[in-house]
């Protein structure tokens, strides 16, 4: 499966080398086309089941009679993640990238897109486990600190 991304880095740089826990959150575009998907966000792997990522992820502005308006998006049938990809465009069967489809998404209770900084936070839950490599492995976190 080939999946169409943009070369474009939003607030950022290239990164130097892999990072085994950014995941790539994939949209398909069921009504135009589809065998199509489209980038969304970008993600960061937690555990075996477990991937955060952005509440406004699911959010898609659209004009309507001369006003945006906003619908949340969040059938997890909707989408995909990709990991385990160094470059972009990613062609799934060609390079050891792994897809895993979403079973779940929760979005912060709180977040509202009218104030987009606020509380956009999503976690999503896969399907199946993450069968984890030197490629895709979880971030690291810091220990809890003793009381």
């Amino acid at each position: 499966m080939k999946v169409k991304a943009s070369k474009r880095i939003s607030n950022g740089y290239d990164a130097e080398g892999p990072i085994p826990w950014q995941v790539a959150l994939f949209r398909y575009n069921i009504v135009f086309e589809p065998t199509a998907s489209s980038f969304k966000c970008g993600g960061v792997i937690i555990n075996e089941n477990t991937i955060l990522t952005a509440a406004h992820c699911f959010t898609n502005l659209f004009k309507k009679n001369e006003i945006i308006e906003i619908e949340y998006r969040t059938s997890p049938k909707e989408y995909f993640v990709v990991m385990g990809i160094v470059e972009r465009p990613v062609d799934v069967e060609k390079n050891e990238a792994k897809r895993y489809d979403i079973m779940t998404i929760i979005i912060h209770d709180k977040f509202d897109m009218h104030e987009p900084h606020h509380y956009d936070i999503a976690i999503m839950k896969t399907f199946s486990k993450i069968k984890f490599s030197s490629n895709v492995f979880p971030i690291c976190l810091p220990s809890p600190v003793p009381k």
